[in-house]
């Protein structure tokens, strides 16, 4: 990726390189990712010995998270972490990337919870080698003239185990979507281990949003998630406050 975007006559690394930089938010700044995990509660809710289910998701964020492993993981491969191209290609490539491939124009198909239409030929995580069974995704229906290519991120054919715990909240962190209310954002799960509470939010029958829970909770995960909803207002006040004393 770094030698394309060295290459002036690459369109698809020129294209990249148009993206918008650090949007991933391990990518952030020190005092953005520092605020981040504050909000999240990292290392805060539990009296005892935290482990980073304790936090809310997304986990990771921060310290020992996405960047750390990639500067550790990296080491060998020429990354200058100082320079802001080096650091754009990897988090692109983070954030793109199909299984470990930056692939032209895979890239571009917009996420969609419900209405994807493309489905995977080749899949890695069954132990398929590229090399040998080459790279295809193809169309599970007729495309109308000007219908738009859709993936989904994280319910795709083969997506596997990410069925059952890469929510909202993981979107965010691994590919900097922050999904709203629209249809092709729905549904959304979130899985917060530490109230062992698993809810999709999906639209209702009335327009409205219907809440459904996939692990039936408990009395005691749902105080836990009102206590948080009350730290979270509490957390809102005080940095608005914070804002304005600072003006």
């Amino acid at each position: 990726t770094i030698e394309a975007f060295d290459d002036g006559t690459n369109a698809y690394a020129r294209y990249l390189l148009g993206q918008p930089r650090r949007y991933l938010p391990d990518f952030w700044s020190d005092s953005a990712r520092a605020l981040l995990s504050e909000m999240l509660a990292v290392g805060e809710l539990a009296a005892g010995p935290m482990t980073e289910r304790d936090e809310l998701p997304p986990h990771g964020i921060g310290e020992d998270g996405l960047l750390d492993w990639l500067v550790e993981d990296c080491e060998g491969f020429g990354i200058d972490w100082t320079n802001e191209t080096h650091v754009h290609a990897a988090m692109i490539v983070t954030a793109r990337a199909d299984y470990q491939y930056l692939v032209p124009f895979y890239d571009m198909f917009n996420h969609n919870g419900k209405g994807y239409n493309i489905a995977h030929r080749y899949n890695p995580y069954s132990g398929d080698r590229i090399d040998q069974t080459g790279y295809e995704v193809y169309t599970t229906k007729s495309i109308e003239a000007g219908e738009e290519l859709l993936n989904s991120y994280n319910r795709c054919n083969i997506c596997n185990s990410m069925y059952d715990w890469f929510g909202a909240p993981e979107m965010f962190a691994n590919f900097g979507i922050v999904n709203g209310m629209v249809n092709g954002d729905m549904p959304q799960m979130f899985l917060f281990d530490f109230a062992r509470v698993k809810f999709e939010l999906d639209h209702g029958a009335d327009g409205g949003v219907e809440v459904r829970f996939l692990v039936p909770p408990s009395e005691k995960g749902i105080g836990l998630l009102e206590w948080q909803l009350r730290r979270l207002a509490d957390f809102a006040k005080e940095r608005r406050d914070r804002g304005r004393d600072d003006q």
